[in-house]
């Protein structure tokens, strides 16, 4: 049966009403805040570059194990560096790295960094006490790291963590994008306190300089043969 014509008219202007309310939903401003369950936008980033962060970061979720045969002067040794990313939160990542150098030298670090649609980024203060900013960027499938200073623009060493003489955080491309495996002992790096530690920073219950202290007690044992189990019962300051 037929409508009458004021209700048809009357149910026009509601789907018309509709259509554009979908329309100004879909041109709205892409750096208003997401809704629901999207995740904010951080570090100025779009709503569009936050999912594509979240996305990036799933994409590079795994660890990384690179394999070298190293030689200094008259000795040769094997030498191995690893890569830990693993989600937290929405738009950031745990990671931890420790890469070899020469004379058994390493480089040590775990923090939380932001996510950002081509890179992880973290800010903080170098062992000088100087605001620093490391990127790990993925290019080409290949990650590179930049270590700099906020203020000058320098290169650094480190930012978060620590070097040994011959080490350098700063312009190290040896991981490759094609060397990730899932992480298969997840629980036990939940419950390292390396992690309890980077999560403890973020939160803002430790400092810069304790994550650090930790960090060159673990990297000075790792150069001397004995490496700290990564099970270790994790320090009720970090709980």
């Amino acid at each position: 049966m037929a409508k009458p014509p004021k209700e048809r008219d009357r149910l026009m202007i509601i789907a018309r009403a509709g259509v554009l309310a979908l329309v100004l939903l879909a041109t709205a401003d892409a750096k208003a805040e997401p809704m629901g369950g999207l995740p904010k936008a951080p570090h100025g980033l779009t709503s569009q570059e936050a999912m594509a962060a979240v996305r990036f970061v799933a994409k590079v979720e795994g660890v990384y194990f690179r394999y070298e045969h190293l030689r200094e002067r008259d000795a040769s040794y094997d030498a191995e560096s690893t890569m830990e990313i693993v989600p937290y939160g929405r738009g950031e990542a745990y990671v931890r790295m420790r890469t070899t150098w020469g004379n058994h030298h390493s480089c040590s670090l775990y923090a939380v960094f932001k996510a950002e649609t081509d890179a992880l980024l973290y800010e903080g203060q170098a062992p000088d006490g100087r605001a620093c900013r490391m990127r790990i960027m993925l290019k080409d499938g290949t990650f590179r790291t930049s270590v700099r200073d906020l203020k000058t623009g320098e290169r650094l060493q480190a930012c978060t963590g620590s070097c040994g003489a011959r080490g350098s955080f700063d312009d190290d491309d040896r991981f490759a994008l094609r060397l990730r495996r899932p992480i298969r002992y997840m629980r036990r790096l939940l419950g390292s306190e390396e992690y309890a530690a980077a999560i403890a920073h973020r939160e803002g219950r430790i400092g810069e300089a304790d994550i650090r202290s930790l960090d060159d007690l673990r990297r000075k044992e790792a150069e001397a043969g004995n490496p700290a189990s990564p099970s270790r019962e994790v320090p009720g300051k970090l709980r």
